[in-house]
């Protein structure tokens, strides 16, 4: 065992656990939609109703929209509303830029309830984001790498079949903020430092090169794009492994370190 893996095998506790497996920080921000809302529907005098309709037909943002009209129809209005002024003022880089922003203010501002939702809503977003960074690891490494040290960017514009992942995961996002808020949310506190061995020991089983880039955040940085990426990779691989009740606890850890950011 080499110094680093001893390190590993060591730092079990909920605070080290987050500096040596969560340090990628706002790498993994769950707060985007990662492509203009509107941007194939332009047309003149827009109305959030038209919007709304347009946008629940389309095959990556039907089912993000109508998680959120179903659970947050006030958030939904606001949204609807600014890309039809959006749309009325042919403004696609204000559209793309807004629905950015509107998502991660939500996801930001809703961090407290996603964490506390039930353990199998955040297993399906561990294995979601899985499948995201296979493709994203299979199609574009540099974009990749770039999400796990900064996360996604407003304009970026991932593989179709990316966006597709991305969806899914910030509909199962918004189902988790109100399943969060309901009367069978899950108290959570940091990640107890078994879950974080059990997570720890995925990781490094998935991925020894990998899990020894995580613990050192600056050669995190400083590697290539696919080593960022693959690190990203066996963090989520391992998430999505884990049994049930503690891929939610590790998955809850992951997002609430991250959204702190």
């Amino acid at each position: 065992m080499d110094q680093q893996e001893g390190f590993l095998a060591q730092e079990e506790s909920s605070s080290k656990l987050t500096r040596y497996l969560v340090g990628i920080g706002a790498a993994i921000l769950f707060a985007l939609i990662g492509k203009p809302l509107i941007q194939t529907f332009f047309h003149p005098r827009w109305t959030a109703e038209r919007v709304g309709a347009e946008l629940e037909r389309d095959p990556q943002m039907g089912d993000v929209y109508v998680a959120l009209r179903e659970n947050y129809p006030a958030d939904s209005r606001r949204l609807l509303e600014q890309a039809a002024a959006d749309a009325n003022a042919n403004d696609m880089a204000a559209a793309d830029r807004n629905a950015f922003l509107f998502m991660r203010r939500f996801t930001q501002g809703k961090s407290a309830a996603i964490t506390a939702a039930p353990a199998d809503l955040l297993h399906r977003i561990a294995q979601e984001y899985s499948a995201l960074f296979h493709v994203l690891r299979n199609s574009d490494p540099a974009l990749c790498g770039r999400f796990v040290t900064e996360g996604f960017r407003p304009g970026d514009q991932p593989p179709a079949y990316a966006l597709e992942h991305v969806g899914r995961l910030a509909a199962l996002q918004i189902r988790a903020a109100h399943a969060g808020e309901s009367s069978g949310r899950v108290a959570r506190g940091e990640l107890s430092d078994r879950d974080g061995a059990a997570f720890g020991e995925a990781v490094r089983a998935n991925d020894p090169a990998a899990a020894r880039l995580i613990a050192d955040p600056a050669a995190l940085r400083a590697a290539t794009p696919e080593r960022q990426c693959d690190a990203g990779t066996a963090i989520y691989d391992a998430a999505a492994e884990l049994p049930r009740e503690t891929s939610g606890n590790v998955v809850a850890q992951l997002l609430r370190d991250s959204l702190r950011q």
